[in-house]
Formats: structure tokens, sequence, C-alpha cells
């Protein structure tokens, strides 16, 4: 079993509902034809670097899965018949590219049977510093004041 990576663009026209039905019919469509662990990664929506068939925006989403490599070509032929993609792309996950995404750390073990009980951080979700603490606006009139003087500059030299 090898380890992939499909990248899903549906019409940003859809409703969230819409969208996680088509994420299942997606999910389904997989298994069906021979994958396991299947995982998604819904990545939201997007505005799209270029027009799509008249689409702006797209719901973008992750399917990450383990699948024979022969019957890759079956779930990309019924990817392509699939109604409502604007986009897909498959691509094979080697230990090199596993390194790039911490996404993937802990999603499956080595020998790719069983999927293992840690857990996976995403590198969407890294946590952002706190902004600064508000500025008191008679405090900054003052040192303002002491620059224009010419006070603050002089002491600073």
């Amino acid at each position: 079993m090898q380890t992939y990576e499909v990248l899903v663009v549906l019409p940003g026209t859809l409703t969230a509902e819409e969208v996680q039905a088509k994420q299942q019919e997606i999910t389904k469509l997989c298994t069906e034809h021979g994958a396991e662990h299947v995982h998604v990664n819904d990545m939201g929506k997007h505005r799209l670097a270029y027009e799509i068939r008249k689409a702006r925006f797209g719901w973008f989403t992750q399917v990450v899965l383990q699948l024979e490599p022969a019957r890759v070509k079956e779930v990309q032929m019924v990817l392509q018949r699939s109604s409502g993609l604007l986009r897909f792309a498959i691509r094979s996950i080697t230990p090199e590219t596993k390194r790039e995404f911490s996404f993937f750390t802990g999603l499956f073990s080595e020998t790719g049977d069983k999927r293992t009980q840690g857990t996976t951080t995403s590198t969407f979700n890294q946590k952002v510093e706190a902004a600064p603490a508000p500025v008191n606006m008679e405090e900054l009139d003052k040192k303002l004041e002491d620059i224009i003087k010419g006070e603050t500059v002089n002491e600073k030299l």
C-alpha cells in the first residue's frame, strides 16, 4: 500500500452542508475502489488564482488515503467522471514529502496496515502571538511633543 494525497476543489457556490455531503461522496468513491485509512481535511473556502468554470472561489479539501498503486488510475477515472468537482490532483506521498507537512506526523504507521493512535498536527493551526497591549493616547501625545521639541532626541544622543 502506498500513501496518496488527493486535493479536490469544489465550487464556492456550495453551502457548508453540500460540501460535507460531497466530501462524504468522495470518501465513499475512494473506499469503493480499494482505498484504506481515508482521512479528510477540510481546508475551507478560498479565492482561486483564476476563474474555473466561471467560479472565483472554491472549497478546498485534502484527502489522505492508502491505496494500491495499480488502483490509482481507477480512482482518477472515477473522480474525472464525478460531477461537481472544479479540479482535483492526486500525488504520491513519499517519506521525503511526509517531512514537508507536519500534518502527516502520526497519521499512518510505517507498515501502513493500521492507523496509529498518535495526535496529528496541522501547519494551518499554528499559534499566533498575542497583539501588543493598547497604547495610552495621552502618553503617546506626550512622547510626540517631546520628540517635536527635541528633548527626547537630545537625551538619546
